[in-house]
Order: structure tokens, then C-alpha cells, then sequence
């Protein structure tokens, strides 16, 4: 599907062309390493790979490497989204979690 995202910000806008079948998709656990500098900030990402004993063992995926006040600014943005929906996210939480619950129960 292709399609148009219009972004405005104070200094300027921008119209990003999107075609959803050529996007590369990267899939991560978690952020294991942040260097935060200026002017961009550097996130190493990682997949967890098993368990051994009490300790999680993991492989690094991938680095980010992305402007700083671009980053703070999408977290801004991720927190006033969650802030919106936190009703919603709270419910399918719950709804995950007894899932999860009920499964081990069987």
C-alpha cells in the first residue's frame, strides 16, 4: 500500500511517501546499550535468545543511530499517545495477562 505522511513541525513540514511493501521491518526485546550525545544519539538493540538458569541470554540485533532532539521528540509524542490510550492499553494488558495466566493453568 502506498501512501503519504504529512509532518509539521515549528521550523518545517515534510511529505514522506510510504510504500508499506518495500518497508524494512526490524524486531528487537529491548534496548541494551543508549549513547546519548549531540547531535545524535546511538541505541543498540537486542533479541533474547533462551534462558540459562536465572539469567536471560541475548544477541545484539541492531544499532540505531538517530538525531537527538528528533528521538526526544518521539518520545514526547509516545508518552502524550500513551497518556491518550492508557485506558485502552491497560485493558488489553489485562486481557494478555489472564491469557497468559489461564494457558499455564491447562
Amino acid at each position: 500500500m502506498n501512501r503519504t505522511i504529512s509532518i509539521k513541525s515549528n521550523l518545517s513540514t515534510a511529505e514522506i511517501s510510504v510504500d508499506d511493501n518495500s518497508i524494512v521491518e526490524l524486531y528487537a526485546d529491548a534496548v541494551v546499550e543508549q549513547i546519548v550525545g549531540i547531535p545524535v544519539t546511538k541505541l543498540l538493540f537486542y533479541v533474547g535468545t533462551g534462558v540459562n538458569g536465572s539469567n536471560l541470554t541475548g544477541k545484539a540485533a541492531f544499532r540505531l543511530t538517530i538525531p537527538t532532539s528528533n528521538l526526544v521528540d518521539m518520545a514526547r509524542q509516545l508518552l502524550l499517545h500513551v497518556e491518550k490510550n492508557k485506558d485502552k492499553l491497560n485493558s488489553a494488558i489485562t486481557v494478555y495477562s489472564n491469557s497468559v495466566n489461564n494457558n499455564l493453568v491447562k
